[in-house]
Parts: C-alpha cells; sequence; structure tokens
C-alpha cells in the first residue's frame, strides 16, 4: 500500500494506491466496476482495451469495518471492491453503510521493524540459511537479521530477512525450526523481561520461551538466564550523514597521532563515513565508526572531530521540509554544507534555522540480497520497491537511538514501518517527524512505501489485522499484556 494524495496543506490525505510487489503494477477501477491492473500509479493511463484509466481511478481508500477487516474504497467511483463466491473481483456500488462482509478484507502485513536477535548469555546472533535451517552464530551479517511483522493482538511472526520465505516457528515439544507456513508455530509475543535486561519471546501457541545453549535453539517453561534476548536494529546504530542540496555524505579522515582526523564530504558511503547515533541527554552525538572521534563544533564554526564527548560535540535536531537541520547545543550554529563540498557551522537566520541546509540520515545495512529479491527490483523498475525490501526498519532504527518509543496496537504496528514525515508524526511523537530517511540513496515516487506507514497505521486502526484467536501474555515471563504492545523492538532498553 502506497501514499499517493495530498490535502491543501501537503499533508497525506488518507489515500493509497496498491501496487503489486512482484509485478510493478496498480489496482485501478472503471465505473462500470471492473477491477485490473496498470502500469503508471501516477498519471491518466489506458486499460489493455485503449480506455482511459483516470489517475483518480488508482486511488483508494480502507475503510473499517464493523464486523472486522476493512473495505477497500475507489476514491473515484465510491465503489467497494468485493469478491464473490466464485472467486471473481469486481468493484460494486453498496447503499448499504455497513456493506456485506463479502466486501471485507483482512490483511496480513509483510513489512516490520529488522533487528538482530542476540543472545548476551552466549553473545550470537540467530541465523537462518537458504535452507531455512535455524542455529546460532557469532557474527552479525545478513543472514543474522529478522524481520519482526506485526501479526495482531500486539504479537509478531519472525521472518528471515534474506530468505524471508521461512518463518521462526516452533513445535509443542519445543524445537524450534523453519518454516514456509504463516501460522500459530510462527507467531510470538516479544516482551520486556521482567528484570529489565533484555527482552522475552514467548511462543504464543505453546507458552514457551524462547531459549538458546550458545548452539541450539528451543523453547522451555523456565523463566531467565539463557532464556534473555537483546534487539539490535539492522544497521546496529549506524548511518550515512548525507547532504540533500549536495548529495555527499560526511566522512572522518585517517586518524592523525592520537587525534581523529578532519571532516571531509564525499559521494562514497565507505566505512570512513558511518556514524553511530546515539541519545545524549535530550540530544544527540555522532560518534565516527572508524575513528571513534565525535562530530562537533567549534565557537568560530569550524566543523571538528574530538576524541572525547563534550558539550561541543552534542547536536539538536529540528525537522525541516526536506528532511533534518543539526544545530550545535552549545554554540547555536547550524551545520552546512556549500557547493564545493566543505562542510562548515553557519549562524541562524533570525534565530531560526536555514531550511536548504537539510541533512538525511541513511542507515548502513548488511546486503545479502536474494536472486528473488534482486528479480522483484528488476521487475517492478521502481525506488518505492528498494523500500519494501530494505526500509520498513529505518525508522523505528532511528527511533530507537534516539530513545523514542510508542505505545499501543496501532501505535506499535506503525513504529514497525513508517517513511514518510507524516506517517511518523501520526504514530509516536513530533521528534519522530521529519528525520529526512532515505532508502540506500533512492529517491520515495510520492513518498511512498510498500507495507508501511498506511498498512500499519491505517490497518491497524481499522481492525483488519487477521486474528482467529485472542491471545493473553499473562504467564511465562510476560507479566503485563499492555507490554507485548511497546516499540520499537530495539528500543528496549528504553520501554
Amino acid at each position: 500500500l502506497v501514499l499517493s494524495g495530498q490535502d491543501d496543506d501537503g499533508h497525506d490525505d488518507g489515500t493509497v494506491l496498491i501496487l503489486s510487489a512482484d509485478h510493478g503494477r496498480f489496482i485501478a477501477s472503471t465505473r462500470e466496476g471492473r477491477v485490473l491492473t496498470v502500469s503508471d500509479g501516477k498519471g491518466d493511463t489506458l486499460d489493455p482495451d485503449g480506455v482511459a484509466i483516470p489517475a483518480i481511478a488508482k486511488r483508494w481508500r480502507v475503510v473499517p469495518s464493523q464486523k472486522g477487516g476493512a473495505f477497500l474504497l475507489s476514491e473515484a467511483h465510491g465503489h467497494r471492491v468485493a469478491c464473490d463466491d466464485r472467486g471473481e473481483v469486481y468493484a460494486i456500488a453498496s447503499e448499504d453503510g455497513e456493506g456485506g462482509q463479502w466486501m471485507a478484507w483482512n490483511f496480513e502485513l509483510q513489512s516490520g521493524e529488522l533487528c538482530f536477535i542476540s543472545s548476551p548469555a552466549h553473545d550470537k546472533r540467530i541465523k537462518c540459511t537458504p535452507f531455512g535451517n535455524i542455529s546460532t552464530s557469532g557474527t552479525w551479517l545478513g543472514w543474522e537479521i529478522w524481520r519482526l511483522v506485526e501479526a495482531g493482538d500486539g504479537n509478531v511472526y519472525i521472518t528471515s530477512w534474506p530468505h524471508r520465505q521461512y518463518y521462526m516457528s516452533s513445535t509443542p515439544e519445543g524445537k524450534v525450526l523453519g518454516s514456509k507456513i504463516r501460522g500459530g508455530w510462527g507467531k510470538w509475543a516479544v516482551a520486556q523481561a521482567p528484570n529489565g535486561v533484555g527482552v522475552v519471546i514467548k511462543s504464543v501457541e505453546h507458552g514457551k520461551l524462547l531459549g538458546c545453549d550458545g548452539k541450539q535453539l528451543y523453547t522451555t517453561n523456565s523463566k531467565g538466564g539463557p532464556e534473555i534476548w537483546h534487539l539490535e536494529s539492522a544497521n546496529r546504530g549506524l548511518f550515512f550523514i548525507s547532504s540533500i542540496a549536495q548529495n555527499k555524505q560526511i566522512g572522518c579522515a585517517p586518524k592523525t597521532g592520537n587525534s581523529p582526523g578532519g571532516i571531509f564530504t564525499t559521494k562514497n558511503k565507505m566505512s570512513y563515513e558511518k556514524w553511530l547515533i546515539e541519545r545524549n541527554r535530550g540530544e544527540i552525538t555522532f560518534r565516527s565508526d572508524a575513528q571513534g572521534g565525535y562530530l562537533g563544533c567549534s565557537e568560530g564554526g569550524e566543523v571538528t572531530m574530538s576524541p572525547v564527548l563534550g558539550d561541543s560535540e552534542v547536536w539538536c535536531i529540528e525537522s525541516v521540509p526536506n528532511g533534518t537541520a543539526l544545530v550545535s547545543n552549545k554554540h547555536q550554529l547550524q551545520l552546512s554544507c556549500n557547493s564545493e563540498g566543505k562542510v562548515e557551522c553557519i549562524s541562524l537566520q533570525d534565530g531560526c534555522v536555514r531550511e536548504y541546509e537539510a541533512w538525511n540520515f541513511e542507515p548502513n545495512l548488511p546486503y545479502p540480497m536474494t536472486g528473488h529479491q534482486l528479480g522483484i527490483l528488476s521487475a517492478a523498475g521502481t525506488a518505492t520497491v528498494v523500500c519494501a525490501v530494505v526500509m520498513p526498519f529505518a525508522v523505528t532504527g532511528i527511533m530507537g537511538a534516539l530513545g523514542i518509543t510508542s505505545e499501543g496496537a496501532a501505535t506499535g504496528v506503525a513504529a514497525a514501518g513508517i517513511m514518510s514525515r507524516s506517517a511518523a508524526t501520526g504514530i509516536a511523537t513530533a521528534e519522530a517527524a521529519g528525520l529526512g530517511f532515505t532508502g540506500m540513496g533512492a529517491a520515495i515516487s510520492g513518498g511512498a512505501l510498500i507495507g508501511g506507514s498506511v498498512s500499519a497505521a491505517t490497518i491497524a486502526g481499522t481492525r483488519a489485522l487477521k486474528n482467529n484467536e485472542t491471545t493473553t501474555n499473562t504467564d511465562i515471563g510476560i507479566e503485563d499484556n499492555s507490554s507485548v504492545s511497546k516499540r520499537p523492538f530495539c528500543a528496549w532498553k528504553t520501554w
């Protein structure tokens, strides 16, 4: 589901495009009720018979049903998409305000927060091979990344990121395996451990906690010890800091003596351009992953690197239309990049940030793209699909780095897959808005993403996530049922 329209104030108007991730085609409807797919999601186009399909005929609203699920309402004609008992799909007008359930649809989210699942007792990560074998590993690479997909009721499915057909599942006897079936055995509850030193992961179906002996995984009825897990964002807090106007990244030169080297800009995205974003006393800091020094600002506006963290290395962030403004907390000077690529700090304009000096934070990811994922990108030919593969966790990664959390079922789902600034504002806090996320350098068409802000905030609010049972989590290490709705997962330390 792709955000498609804006109101007069430039905010998302709630309409969506429905895009096939495999084929890159959009669902549209005609006045006569025919439902078809077209290649262009923005402008007017022609159907296979040469009949004009206006752009508005591809826009839909997700409307809640009082009986569960949601209706897909055509923005152009007001028709609802229906499916009869023969499996035929068409759009019809309904005078019944509620409409029949044959017009209602359930949604299963496919995107979610990307995390490493690590055992602190053994310093091992959970790993999935291309054949679905689940074990532990001492590395932090692509096979160790998992996508936590909202399953409703605060529960999640845990699916391998590079081998997305496999869901982590457990048997009644306690064996943990990779399964291609998205069912009850693969549904998990994640909550903060009673002592707050990590999280516990419980099988919803069997009521057992996920554990590890250092090599093998299992589920058990016991508490504590090896059953404690840490969740860390897939980029491990590392981002590229990119100037939007100049399309360059800030880098740190090699050390000179015992001090970090100087600051430069480049179009590269290598080790010297990676920065660890950390929260500090309500503001943020940027620490070079390669050199260990902190990005700072002098009183005269020089951008500096310091081996130790001081007041001059603390920054404030402020939302601007195209991204994020970075202001030195001590000197009240704004980070800038000129046309020659020089980074400096300049004075504010009448006490306000200069909107054109905007920056993006782009996550640094392992890149274990499978053949199937590459096929999707090639077939669709759109930057939006790139976001489907790598970006649903990006906002949650930065939210986790900044200590921003959101609670409740709807906000929890939303926190698992947001990209647009307006979506971030709607699900968490104004502090999360305007952070200027990009998807591996890809420009996101129309502020769009797949399985993100719409399928999170809208679908969660409509109760369209399919649930066959109501679960409780008051036993086996999860004392408060509301705790399973805390998000982002990577920010568990601040829950």
